[in-house]
């Protein structure tokens, strides 16, 4: 099969004449495009790290809140609006056991 033909038809020429060698517009265009990728990459790496430092604070400081609260000598809770018990330290149920064991006697 001959393929000569086919490479010297016009359509594949402007082709790869547009491809490989584009005039001064295209050329503004393609490098408005890549900074524009490049800004936008920076921009969603800027929020992304952003994310990570605030979760990484929020596990620290919810980690220094729960060991305040489970080495405290006192017995400590956290009661909602309706005050339903959402978290206590094992001091503040020694306690409670310590009690109910003296009642249930």
């Amino acid at each position: 099969m001959d393929y000569r033909g086919l490479y010297s038809c016009s359509f594949f020429h402007e082709s790869f004449e547009q491809l490989f060698r584009p005039d001064d517009h295209e050329t503004w265009v393609r490098s408005f495009v890549v900074i524009l990728l490049i800004a936008f990459g920076t921009y969603a790496q800027r929020i992304v790290n952003a994310r990570e430092r605030a979760e990484e604070s929020t596990r620290h400081a919810h980690a220094e809140l729960d060991q305040i609260s489970q080495t405290g000598a006192d017995g400590m809770c956290v009661v909602d609006k309706g005050f339903n018990v959402l978290r206590a330290n094992k001091a503040l149920f020694d306690f409670a056991l310590s009690h109910i064991e003296v009642y249930a006697s």
